[in-house]
């Protein structure tokens, strides 16, 4: 009877419930796993992920956190790893924590710097980074967009600022076929495809 709607939990957060193929869907993604256990002061539906409640002070992705379906291959993160040229952005995120954010259901598109961009940055600056994972995750999260934008899309979004999940903007253009942010970033390769991103 409730499928369809949004019910709201004791911490005032509500919750979507749907039903497909006869199972119990709760925010579009977690399950039941086990349903109407008795207790003498209610019951208890035993589910497959922790749910997060949304934040009110945050539109970042952590808000939003939901374990990946079952049917996902590989996520960004894992993408990544495979590649080997991303060993640094690894361990970026992994001190930042938004390995995590970024193998939740997204989608995300990731503008990832290799190894040799970061081995590019000027001397000391990122042991600085490393010191101070605050100031790393606002550089990471500045290489990432909400929703999943191809490249063919960034190329229509030529001219214009777009906003990154900082919530500061970069800056698109597209000089001679070639896609260039902030004026001075290329894209070395493009619509790599991960399952939520």
């Amino acid at each position: 009877a409730l499928a369809g709607t949004d019910v709201a939990t004791v911490n005032g957060a509500t919750v979507a419930i749907d039903v497909k193929s006869g199972e119990v869907i709760l925010n579009d993604v977690v399950k039941f796993i086990k349903k109407d256990i008795e207790a003498c002061n209610g019951i208890i539906h035993v589910i497959d992920t922790v749910l997060i409640p949304p934040s009110e002070t945050s539109e970042t992705p952590t808000s939003k956190l939901t374990k990946m379906p079952k049917f996902c291959s590989k996520t960004i993160v894992e993408v990544a790893a495979d590649a080997g040229s991303f060993v640094l952005l690894g361990r970026g995120l992994s001190l930042t924590g938004l390995n995590d954010t970024l193998s939740t259901e997204g989608p995300f598109t990731v503008f990832a710097p290799t190894d040799t961009a970061f081995n590019a940055l000027p001397a000391g600056t990122l042991d600085a980074l490393v010191a101070d994972p605050d100031a790393l995750a606002d550089i990471l999260t500045y290489h990432v967009l909400s929703g999943k934008v191809s490249s063919s899309e960034v190329v229509a979004l030529a001219g214009t600022d777009v906003a990154t999940v900082n919530g500061a903007t970069v800056a698109i253009d597209v000089k001679s076929g070639e896609v260039i942010l902030n004026d001075v970033v290329k894209f070395i390769k493009k619509d790599i495809e991960a399952c939520n991103g």
